[in-house]
This record gives C-alpha cells, structure tokens and sequence, in this order.
C-alpha cells in the first residue's frame, strides 16, 4: 500500500493558499507525532482513562507521565485547527460542502476535547496528588468527591473523542480518493473510522474485544495524519498546472 500523494489530483486545487497546506501539512506531522507518543505513554500509566478507581491510582502513580501524556494531548488538539482549514481548503473542489461540513466536525472536536477530557484529566491528576499530600479526613472527603465528580464524565469525553472525529477524516478519505490526491490515504482512513468508533464504544459499554481496537484506532490514527501531513505539503509545494497551447485553442474552438 503506497502513500504518497498522486502527481496531480483530477481536481481543481487553489494554490494561492500553498503557504497554508504547507503549515496545515506540518501540523498534520505534528498531530502523528504526538498520536505515537500517546501510543506509548499510554500503557505505561497502566488503567487508561474511565470511571473507576484503577483510573485514579494510575494517575497517582504516574502524575508526571500524565500530565505529560495531557500536555501532548492538548497539542494534538491544537494543531488540529490550522490543519482543518488546510484540508478544507485544499478539497474543497470535490465537495464544498462535504468539506465544510468535516472541518465544523474538527473544530467542534477540538473545542470540547480542550473543555471536557484534558482539563477534567489534568484536574484529576492534581487531585490526586492533593489527596496523597492531605492529612485531613474531612479535606480527604473533600477531594474525593471532586475526583469522582470528575471521574464520572470521563468516559463521555473519551467517547466523544474516539467516535466524532472520525466522521470527519472519513469525509476526507473519501475527498481524497475521490480528487486522486494520494494511494492509500483513503483505506488507512477507512480503517481508522472503524477501529475508533468501536474503541469509542468501549468506553461507554467495556466490551473486551471493542477495549482491544482502542490502541490499534492511535496507531492508525498516527498513520493517517502523516500521510495527510505529506500530501499537504506536497501540494503547497505544487505549481498551478497551466494549460498548453493545444488545450487552450482545443477550448477556444
């Protein structure tokens, strides 16, 4: 499975904004880079994010790597804004619409991933150490009840997060393949639809065999921000292609 970008997409692409597929294109590398990062760091705090008290021990245990992990989450998202403008406006000659109608999915995505599941988790790690550092049983109480407050939206926000984008970066596999801008691009986000969604359902409803396509869906996810990152790139790099002499007369006739 190749995924480099086809030489020329079959549509229309509007190169006076090169400067910004090309910053949409290097947010994209970034975004993959932090998916591998959150592949990895995950596991090693042990429980991953849900309502339950295995959650908060991991959290206590690894507050570094949390916060860490967090902190590369928030970029993630972050990034994600430059790059949704860079991919609506680089495949918005296929579909308008469609592509308007991914990119509000990526914003909204971004603004309630930032609202709900980083500063609830970021809290939560704080908490966590509050409550290993207090003396106090009524403090304790306290604290307690504002983990399990915070605990009990956890798998929402996870489930928002694994299961809405991907409706977005299924408009874009289908925008690409159907422009011809890159071989592959559009399987891996195939796949990706199906591995996040599913590992989205697990959180709300642990299904052992849905839990197991939550690590696969980053993995994926990795890949199909780096594809998406180089054909980005490689479309701001493109000169607009101007028609020959035999074409124009061919159109003149």
């Amino acid at each position: 499975m190749s995924l480099q970008p086809a030489a020329h997409p079959t549509v229309p692409v509007d190169h006076s904004w090169n400067w910004l597929y090309k910053v949409g294109g290097a947010a994209l590398l970034v975004e993959a880079l932090a998916y591998f990062v959150i592949l990895v760091a995950s596991p090693m705090m042990g429980a991953g994010p849900g309502n339950s008290e295995n959650y908060l021990r991991a959290l206590a245990s690894h507050a570094g790597l949390a916060n860490f992990t967090y902190a590369v989450v928030a970029i993630a998202d972050f990034v994600l804004v430059p790059a949704a403008l860079a991919l609506y406006l680089a495949l918005k000659g296929v579909s308008k619409s469609w592509m308007l109608i991914a990119a509000a999915i990526i914003m909204t995505y971004v603004a309630i991933d930032i609202s709900t599941f980083v500063l609830t988790s970021t809290t939560l790690v704080t908490l966590t150490q509050s409550y290993a550092a207090s003396v106090n049983a009524t403090q304790r109480a306290a604290i307690l009840g504002a983990e399990y407050y915070g605990l009990a939206t956890v798998p929402l926000s996870q489930f928002i997060g694994y299961a809405f984008p991907p409706f977005a970066f299924l408009i874009v596999a289908g925008a690409v393949r159907r422009g011809k801008f890159g071989r592959g691009i559009p399987l891996l986000g195939y796949f990706l639809f199906l591995l996040s969604v599913g590992g989205g359902i697990g959180f709300l409803d642990p299904i052992p065999y849905l839990l197991e396509f939550q690590l696969p869906a980053l993995a994926v996810y990795g890949l199909f921000m780096l594809a998406l990152g180089l054909m980005l790139i490689r479309l701001g790099r493109m000169k607009p292609v101007k028609p020959s002499l035999e074409s124009s007369r061919v159109e003149m006739q």
